[in-house]
């Protein structure tokens, strides 16, 4: 299972645990290249993972005003990711 966040990650499901991966480039033929970032035993810890690495790579020279349009996007995201995994796990 695939489960696109953003155009900058997603999450997947192995047969042994669920990865955060990060889109590095498109290779020659136009497919996308991805690489795991953290393994995790579920979904939910994967998600969340992402979010708090998210969060902490947020610019620091951000305002105040863009801190918080950075973290209304992340948090719906997660939603939106949240409700996709729901839809295929029935």
């Amino acid at each position: 299972m695939i489960i696109r966040v953003n155009a900058k990650w997603r999450i997947v499901s192995t047969s042994t645990c669920w990865q955060v991966e990060a889109r590095k480039s498109e290779r020659k033929d136009g497919s996308e290249r991805w690489e795991p970032l953290t393994y995790h035993a579920d979904f939910r810890s994967a998600l969340v993972s992402l979010a708090e690495y998210q969060v902490r790579t947020i610019e620091d020279s951000a305002t105040v005003e863009e801190v918080k349009a950075s973290l209304k996007e992340i948090k719906g995201e997660c939603v939106t990711a949240s409700e996709v995994f729901r839809e295929l796990a029935v």
